[in-house]
């Protein structure tokens, strides 16, 4: 199994987050301020968030056509961990911890059909 720091570590050495860590140089160097940098990050954080939904729609798409899921979800995974990483949350232990909340929920909790 590959480490979200593994995923994290080679999308880093790849080049996908220069363009991050050099804008945040350059405002940093232009004075700006730290909310104006966490707002920044904050952006950052949404684009690698909505890179996992282009993930999901990408297996939807390999499904209504016939195709084959298994490289479009194990980039959803790709994309999990490194986001994961990113933000330094354990998502190993997140996915422990909340499987064990989900083990004692009723039957189809919530009330939703699906």
């Amino acid at each position: 199994m590959v480490t979200q720091a593994d995923v994290h570590a080679l999308a880093k050495s790849k080049g996908w987050y220069d363009t991050q860590e050099l804008v945040e140089r350059k405002l940093l160097d232009a004075g700006a301020t730290a909310g104006m940098i966490e707002h920044v990050r904050a952006t950052w954080r949404m684009a690698r968030l909505m890179l996992i939904v282009t993930e999901v729609a990408e297996a939807a798409e390999e499904l209504r056509v016939g195709g084959d899921q298994r490289q479009e979800l194990a980039d959803v995974s790709l994309r999990l961990k490194d986001y994961a990483e990113s933000v330094g949350v354990d998502l190993e232990a997140e996915e422990s911890g909340k499987h064990l909340v989900n083990l004692t929920r009723k039957h189809k909790h919530g009330g939703k059909v699906l």
